[in-house]
């Protein structure tokens, strides 16, 4: 695979600047430019993508890990369960069953795009109603244990497209949680965070697994992913709701502008992945999870820091 380094750490950085300043992953937007502005083939854009996604998704998890919690949700750690279990098992599906399927079929590259094209016409009908219709909150309750089950059956979904695609899926994580729970913003995200980073573990261990995920082109992507993500969520923006979801809208369509023009100029085409094996794919999920909790508990440390500095008498 040859793709300028630079091209790579600038799509890394974007990686890690979604979250923490607008505050959704964009892992939806990532495989997007791979394929359609860097010229990245699919064997290869999806496991980047994942690399990228996992080293973030940690460093927000190390960073949220062991905060008091005076404001759970109801039955938030079994709803959590539910979503990280069914984003795991839908992944593999994906993966296992959906994109080795079509591994070998030369149309493969066409049915990715329009596959992904479709997710993100989704994507960018749900950022742009939520724009209009603004919030609507309402009181969580306990769910049922029908209702459990059905997390985690919608939670499939995603998971497979995180899978098949290399996209994260926290996107349509979220509304379940928000619109069928009716759980606050701030704890759907972090049970979101959990879901990718299971899915995006199994899925981008499989693609490192068949070779689809050059160690030194991944940690162009992951490196700054997690640094920048680190460094921006932790300064002070105040977040306007309806501002950014008209942002991520916008940029959902830029998205599905760049998956139309893969499919007409490089539909067709399709480059096998070489290499991989069990080491390549411990080396590579190793690098970007040990990476990503660095950050992460770097930037815990530097937190409290900030903190110490402001509290009366501190030198």
């Amino acid at each position: 695979m040859q793709v300028d380094p630079l091209s790579l750490i600038l799509v890394g950085v974007i990686a890690g600047l979604l979250p923490g300043v607008f505050g959704f992953g964009g892992g939806w937007l990532l495989v997007p430019i791979l394929t359609g502005l860097l010229g990245v083939d699919w064997a290869h854009a999806s496991g980047l993508a994942l690399c990228a996604i996992m080293a973030g998704a940690v460093s927000g998890v190390v960073n949220r890990l062991g905060k008091p919690r005076t404001d759970a949700m109801p039955a938030e750690r079994a709803v959590t369960g539910a979503l990280v279990a069914g984003a795991v098992v839908g992944s593999i599906f994906g993966k296992a069953c959906v994109r080795d399927a079509l591994a070998d079929l030369p149309e493969a590259p066409i049915v990715l795009d329009v596959v992904l094209a479709g997710v993100l016409v989704a994507v960018a009908v749900r950022y742009l109603f939520a724009a209009v219709r603004g919030p609507s909150p309402r009181p969580a309750t306990r769910p049922a244990l029908a209702v459990l089950g059905a997390v985690g059956l919608m939670t499939l979904l995603p998971g497979a497209l995180s899978g098949l695609t290399g996209i994260g899926g926290g996107v349509l994580y979220l509304p379940i949680l928000v619109f069928l729970l009716h759980w606050r913003e701030d704890r759907a995200r972090d049970a979101s965070r959990l879901a990718v980073l299971g899915s995006a573990i199994v899925a981008g261990s499989m693609y490192a697994h068949g070779g689809g995920v050059p160690f030194v082109q991944a940690a162009c992507m992951f490196v700054p992913a997690a640094l920048v993500g680190a460094l921006t969520s932790a300064l002070p923006i105040h977040r306007r709701r309806r501002t950014f979801a008209l942002v991520a809208g916008a940029l959902a369509l830029v998205a599905v502008a760049l998956t139309v023009l893969h499919a007409v100029r490089d539909g067709g085409s399709s480059r096998p992945a070489v290499g991989g094996g069990l080491a390549a794919a411990a080396l590579v999920i190793g690098g970007s999870l040990a990476w990503g909790i660095a950050c992460g508990l770097t930037q815990r440390a530097l937190i409290r820091w900030r903190r110490r500095l402001r509290q009366p008498g501190a030198s």
